[in-house]
């Protein structure tokens, strides 16, 4: 019986480096820079900037590469949890994967030292974590979630370093895209229970279970919004605590859609909604 090896095809490249996320996550550095660094009337100045853009190219490198290890390692796991989404040794060679990944990956941190060299060690750290995490701390309880949150907050607190300017602004809402994406990888692990549970993951829901790791994510959320609020008060900004004050509403769904979720295809609508709230929370950037 003869087998045939999966071709490249860019719907599955795409797919696999998660495309649309890239470029919500190359957005969200731009519009930092022209609406928080920078105002409307230097909208162009930041858009035609080539440090900003050299930065977002090691920016989309580095993640694209994350994602590729992460489906290298989860490919078990992913032909559990969501087999219609695996690209890996289905349409796209294995091998393939891990060249991608170390190419993408020295090219993203050879950009950033192009830049400034403490640039270059951020980009180092997060392409090294990005690994690290994919290769073993994913199943850990928490700390793999964390350090996922944490890279996605530094995508945008790097700009403050990029450019030198309201570097208490731009770590706010680096802040509110840290405790987003947390919120949502705690969901994403209640919705792959089953399959991180069969190859032996430790994740928060395993050794908790469903209904105390809901009643962990009620109290971050009421925390996260409480300091959302009180670090609007110490900037003195007006729109911003008023932008802050009407997130109550939508975290408040939040809350309340999660308390009701019991199946995978609950938990999954709640992932989504997180990512919707996150892109929400960069677009109101415009606001600044």
């Amino acid at each position: 019986m003869s087998t045939q090896e999966p071709s490249f095809s860019w719907p599955s490249f795409f797919r696999l480096i998660r495309l649309p996320n890239l470029l919500i996550l190359i957005g969200a550095q731009y519009l930092t820079a022209i609406f928080l660094v920078g105002n409307t009337e230097e909208f162009w100045q930041f858009l035609s900037d080539p440090r900003l853009l050299v930065m977002a190219i090691g920016t989309f490198l580095i993640a694209a590469a994350g994602y590729i290890i992460n489906d290298y390692y989860d490919i078990k796991i992913d032909f559990i949890n969501r087999p219609d989404q695996v690209v890996i040794g289905k349409t796209f060679k294995r091998r393939w994967a891990m060249v991608l990944h170390t190419s993408f990956s020295f090219t993203g941190v050879f950009l950033g030292w192009m830049l400034w060299w403490p640039i270059g060690i951020i980009n180092f750290f997060t392409a090294f974590s990005l690994w690290w995490y994919s290769n073993q701390l994913k199943r850990l309880p928490v700390v793999g979630n964390l350090l996922i949150s944490f890279l996605t907050g530094a995508a945008i607190a790097i700009i403050a370093l990029l450019y030198q300017e309201q570097e208490r602004l731009i770590f706010t809402f680096a802040g509110f895209a840290f405790s987003i994406n947390f919120i949502r990888e705690i969901v994403k692990d209640m919705e792959d229970l089953r399959g991180d549970m069969h190859y032996g993951c430790r994740t928060l829901p395993i050794i908790w279970g469903i209904a105390r790791t809901k009643w962990f994510l009620f109290v971050y959320v009421i925390g996260f919004q409480a300091t959302l609020i009180a670090q609007g008060v110490i900037l003195q900004d007006q729109v911003l605590i008023g932008y802050f004050v009407a997130l109550i509403v939508p975290m408040s769904f939040l809350l309340y859609k999660l308390y009701w979720a019991d199946t995978k295809a609950k938990f999954r609508w709640l992932s989504t909604y997180c990512k919707v709230l996150m892109v929400v929370g960069i677009l109101s950037m415009v606001l600044f």
